[in-house]
C-alpha cells in the first residue's frame, strides 16, 4: 500500500497504520514509577517552591516562578475569561490583533460592538 505524501516520518519509518497505537501496551512502567515519586515528594517540593518564592534574596525570575506554581497548584490555573456573567446578544468585531510572544504563546485583543439589544445575566 502506498503511503500518503503528508504522513508524518514517523509513520513512513515505523510502519505505524493509520487508526492504529503505535504504543498499544500504553506507557511503560518506568513513567509510572517516576510519577509515583513525584507523588511521594509533593510536600517537599511544595516546601521548596514556597522557600524559594519567600527569599528575597532569590532571582526575582525565580521567585515568580515559584509563585506561579503554587498558585496554580492552589487554585488551579486561571480561567481565560472571568466569570462574572453572560452578555447575550449581536455583536460585530470592530478590531483584532494578534501577536506571537515567547515560547510560542499567543496574545490577541478584540473590540466588540453591540449589533442589536443586549441582555446581561449574572453570574
Amino acid at each position: 500500500m502506498a503511503r500518503k505524501q503528508n504522513e508524518p516520518d514517523a509513520c513512513k519509518a515505523r510502519g505505524f497504520q493509520k487508526g492504529r497505537s503505535g504504543n498499544p501496551k500504553g506507557r511503560p512502567p518506568i513513567i509510572r514509577e517516576v510519577q509515583e515519586m513525584a507523588k511521594d515528594l509533593t510536600p517537599a517540593l511544595i516546601s521548596n517552591l514556597f522557600e524559594i518564592a519567600m527569599d528575597e534574596r532569590a532571582n526575582a525570575s525565580a521567585r515568580v516562578q515559584a509563585s506561579v506554581a503554587l498558585l496554580d497548584r492552589g487554585w488551579g490555573k486561571p480561567k481565560l475569561v472571568p466569570d462574572f456573567g453572560t452578555i447575550e446578544g449581536l455583536f460585530q468585531i470592530t478590531s483584532l490583533e494578534y501577536r506571537g510572544e515567547h515560547a510560542g504563546e499567543v496574545t490577541f485583543d478584540i473590540a466588540l460592538d453591540s449589533a442589536g439589544p443586549l441582555s446581561f445575566t449574572g453570574a
